[in-house]
């Protein structure tokens, strides 16, 4: 193969191929040199031609052809700058100072990291766990400080287990469209209240949403830093909520049935939960069977089901009417676990109707929250905390 095909090929600014190597079958070296006879003086910016004398060759890993190692072989020369007198090593724009692959390398290595696990991009690219895990979190960082924290209207909180079962939450902040802005090591109100303080008054000023779920330190630190959001108590918790205590409900009531109505109930959980139009047309007899066997779970299930549609209401104006009819019919309702959701409901009142000014809910954040999940069984988990930051960040673009 000619050596200027070869230069073509290779594809960097200002090098041509002068030679090669095939030390054996998974390796392929070539000689390289410079065209331009001149460089920047790093110290003082002017131009220098005047090679002061060349250093020891370096050999740097590049990115595979022909299912080979790629590594390029060159004498780096050091220039004399004629302005400052200060003698000094050429940059290159496609190799980074005192590092061992181009700049080319490292970022296919941390695109494959970041869309598998570092263990992959390792095996994939023949370098070691430790070379692919250095290389993805130096990219990593470039890119999250590169990329800063742009303004947004909209903000969604939502915390997730670092270590499922350990109680050691970490707080995610994402907003649509930039996807996570940040990851905070734990959820206690002060380090909330730090990060908005750092963000600055101006950014939080430009919140017009705050989705989260019903946990009060979320809400006082968004009443207290974010002076023109409206609060809004994420539905999707709100339904959770209230369909753990319709399943605590129908448990109840199963104990205190007799053994016909026990039977009905036996194994029902799903069905009262599930949304009806998800329901197979086997699942909905079954659900009118388990039902016409308890009335007050009937009761509840229907209660449920209302709470549901206010959802789909126009405005805030018809879900609040909705809204306090619901409580008055759910009040007569004496089982202890729905009447502890009403209570919820009542204390939650107006974030819970703050959700018909733009229909927002944390509904982002929960899938943000699914993909962190992927992220972490993908990457065999993240027990360093700043190494799951940066790989959780960087999971949306960054």
């Amino acid at each position: 193969m000619s050596l200027e095909l070869l230069t073509e090929l290779l594809d960097l600014p200002h090098v041509r191929v002068v030679g090669y190597e095939l030390p054996d079958r998974d390796t392929i070296i070539l000689d390289i040199e410079f065209d331009l006879p001149a460089a920047m003086c790093p110290t003082c910016h002017q131009i220098s031609t005047a090679i002061h004398s060349y250093v020891p060759p370096r050999t740097v890993r590049d990115l595979d052809v022909w299912n080979r190692m790629c590594y390029l072989r060159f004498q780096p020369r050091q220039f004399v700058c004629g302005h400052c007198q200060d003698t000094f090593v050429e940059r290159l724009v496609w190799l980074e100072e005192r590092q061992h692959q181009t700049r080319r390398m490292e970022v296919r290595m941390f695109e494959l990291a970041r869309r598998t696990n570092v263990t992959d991009a390792a095996w994939y690219h023949r370098t070691t766990d430790e070379r692919a895990e250095a290389l993805f979190l130096r990219e990593a960082r470039r890119r999250v400080e590169g990329r800063g924290y742009p303004r947004v209207e909209e903000l969604n909180v939502d915390e997730i287990a670092l270590r499922k079962g350990q109680g050691n939450y970490v707080l995610v902040i994402s907003s649509p469209g930039i996807g996570v802005l940040d990851v905070l090591p734990n959820r206690l109100k002060e380090t909330l209240i730090a990060w908005l303080d750092d963000r600055g008054a101006e950014w939080c000023a430009a919140i017009k949403r705050f989705n989260a779920d019903m946990w009060a330190p979320y809400h006082d630190v968004a009443r207290a830093k974010l002076p023109n959001a409206k609060a809004v108590a994420d539905h999707f918790h709100v339904i959770k909520d209230l369909n753990d205590a319709l399943a605590t409900v129908r448990r109840t009531l199963q104990r205190q049935a007799d053994e016909t109505t026990r039977a009905h109930l036996k194994g029902s959980r799903w069905l009262i939960v599930k949304n009806p139009e998800s329901l197979s047309d086997t699942e909905r007899q079954r659900l009118v069977e388990v039902l016409e066997a308890e009335p007050t779970l009937k009761a509840c299930y229907d209660l449920k089901e209302d709470f549901r549609a206010i959802y789909h209401m126009p405005d805030a104006e018809e879900a609040a009417s909705a809204l306090e009819q619901w409580l008055k019919q759910a009040r007569a309702i004496t089982l202890s676990p729905f009447q502890a959701f009403v209570t919820t409901v009542e204390n939650w009142r107006d974030h819970i109707l703050n959700f018909f000014d733009g229909r927002s809910s944390n509904g982002f954040g929960e899938g943000v929250n699914h993909k962190i999940k992927l992220i972490k069984r993908r990457a065999y988990g993240c027990p360093n905390f700043e190494h799951f930051r940066l790989r959780v960040i960087v999971a949306f673009g960054t």
